[in-house]
């Protein structure tokens, strides 16, 4: 059974808030281990882009390279991404950004398990 109808784009918004700010956790880790590296460009994402493209569902399209092969879009998220010069690299910075990253985290976290545990009470549960 689909958990869509369960939730509704609740459940959606959540997970995909989630990965982002895995995927986000990943970026922003590697500008700091990286800050004295020759010609490394920083990396982050755009979160507020990117989980409104994946709520809007304007992702990624799926390119035809047959006649026969179905169109449609990917499941995947699609990333804003924006990079940066070595010189932009502020440890400061970078760590606050770690801070407010790890915050959406646990707000998307608190709010999924809070929505299982609502489910779990309305299905009987404790």
């Amino acid at each position: 059974m689909p958990i869509q109808p369960l939730f509704g784009k609740t459940y959606s918004y959540l997970a995909n808030s989630l990965d982002i700010a895995q995927r986000q956790q990943v970026f922003l880790s590697s500008n700091i281990a990286n800050m004295d590296t020759p010609g490394y460009l920083g990396r982050e994402i755009d979160f507020k882009e990117t989980l409104k493209n994946a709520m809007e569902g304007t992702g990624a399209m799926l390119t035809r390279t047959n006649e026969r092969h179905l169109g449609g879009a990917t499941d995947e998220l699609t990333y804003i991404m924006s990079t940066r010069d070595k010189g932009n690299i502020d440890i400061d910075v970078e760590m606050s950004k770690l801070a407010q990253n790890n915050l959406k985290h646990r707000m998307a976290s608190e709010a999924l398990i809070r929505n299982f545990k609502k489910m779990t009470s309305i299905l009987g549960g404790r």
